[in-house]
């Protein structure tokens, strides 16, 4: 399993344990807490931040691009400029794209963004 993965999965545990012992601990709704917990963690907004852009910087860029839109010249600065937040997106976006820019060689981090 992927480190991100397994972290994922330790925070929505622990979300679903949470809501677990404010309901005082009765049994029986274990999947309604996991159900809630993953709602609550997946859509919360993370910032993707490429910490290394990687050999393929040229496939890099058109990713960014077509997954952003981003202009040209801003994804040359930002991709110049690296470790640097690209976007804000909800989990359930910044996943794939995380995915995608670490299959063309780039660092890539998730970090939630705090209100």
């Amino acid at each position: 399993m992927h480190d991100a993965d397994a972290s994922l999965r330790e925070r929505i545990a622990a979300r679903a344990y949470e809501r677990y012992l404010a309901r005082g601990g009765a049994h029986g709704h274990h999947h309604e807490d996991w159900l809630a917990a993953e709602a609550e963690i997946q859509g919360a907004i993370y910032e993707v931040v490429l910490l290394e852009p990687g050999p393929k910087t040229i496939e890099l860029v058109r990713e960014l691009r077509q997954r952003t839109g981003l202009a040209l010249r801003d994804l040359q600065v930002l991709v110049e400029a690296a470790p640097r937040a690209v976007t804000h997106l909800p989990l359930r976006d910044a996943e794939p794209l995380r995915r995608a820019l670490e299959a063309l060689g780039a660092r890539v981090e998730l970090a939630p963004v705090r209100p």
